[in-house]
């Protein structure tokens, strides 16, 4: 999927947002054991924010990014079964653990070493909802223009 210009609606504010970096602010990669890759999306599966641990030396940005879009239209799909809406899912992997957490309109997708503990990772969405509440605000203003 080719990248999106900066004339598109997620973009502005990915270019705000990128800067602060989730990291930076809250230290999640250090305080979580085998956590190696934080990615914030939108519902697209544009990369908003990113953060990778210092040790990490993957290029699978693309295949998790799609995997988060992945889980936006899932999560969406499910909710209008009356099934409620879906918090958090968890995938394994044979050399990764997968945790998305809804935030919609933004998806966390939290990328692990296979043996972490899935429910420390879900048990952060909480944390996540809280630290991105500006970003998902500019989200949903953008894509209501």
């Amino acid at each position: 999927r080719p990248p999106r210009s900066t004339l598109m609606r997620s973009s502005a504010a990915s270019d705000v947002y990128k800067r602060q970096g989730i990291n930076a602010e809250y230290g999640v990669l250090e305080r979580v054991p085998g956590l190696r890759a934080v990615y914030v999306c939108d519902r697209d599966g544009v990369t908003l924010l990113k953060a990778l641990a210092a040790n990490d030396k993957s290029d699978s940005d693309d295949e998790d990014v799609s995997l988060a879009a992945a889980f936006a239209v899932s999560a969406d799909q499910v909710s209008k079964v009356h099934l409620r809406r879906v918090k958090s899912l968890a995938t394994f992997f044979s050399q990764k653990l997968v945790v998305h957490i809804n935030v919609l309109p933004l998806v966390v997708a939290l990328v692990a070493e296979p043996d972490s503990n899935a429910g420390l990772l879900m048990a952060l969405a909480g944390d996540f909802t809280n630290a991105l509440e500006s970003l998902r605000d500019s989200v949903e203003q953008l894509e209501e223009k």
